[in-house]
């Protein structure tokens, strides 16, 4: 009489669902996440803002993205577009520039912010959000875009 066991586990990390089924021969299979799993905000400058200072220097960024690998990614998209900066997250800055663009939903959590180098003239820019992950080499990065903003004529 042959034997079979089946097991089924669902095991939910931070940010993605591990599904392992088990037999006498071990199949391991991973479900990568098609979006990011936290809610996020683009909050400076605000998403759509016009006339954003070419000397802004900084991103930032709102959200449940505490203790996940994530970078923020800011693109030129004026022709040729181009990478401006990407980096990982770090503290706001003190004090925060201003005006602020933060959705009520996100109150409740963290602000997170990159640098920036000076930026080009009436130029439109688009900004990112990455998540890394590590923990499964087999899902690749994902990505949500944020918004983005025009500078200053």
């Amino acid at each position: 009489m042959r034997w079979l066991s089946l097991c089924v586990a669902a095991i939910a990390t931070a940010s993605m669902l591990w599904t392992t089924a088990c037999t006498s021969s071990t199949t391991i299979k991973t479900v990568c996440p098609q979006t990011l799993s936290f809610p996020v905000a683009l909050i400076y400058p605000a998403a759509s803002a016009t006339n954003v200072p070419v000397n802004a220097g900084t991103i930032i960024v709102q959200g449940g993205f505490t203790g996940r690998d994530v970078s923020v990614v800011v693109m030129s998209l004026s022709p040729p577009s181009s990478l401006v900066v990407q980096a990982p997250l770090g503290p706001p800055p003190t004090p925060l520039p201003t005006p602020l663009s933060t959705p009520a939903i996100l109150a409740r959590y963290p602000l997170a912010s990159i640098a920036m180098p000076q930026l080009v003239v009436n130029t439109e820019y688009s900004v990112v959000m990455v998540e890394n992950f590590a923990a499964s080499p087999v899902c690749p990065a994902i990505s949500q875009p944020l918004g983005g903003f025009i500078t200053q004529p």
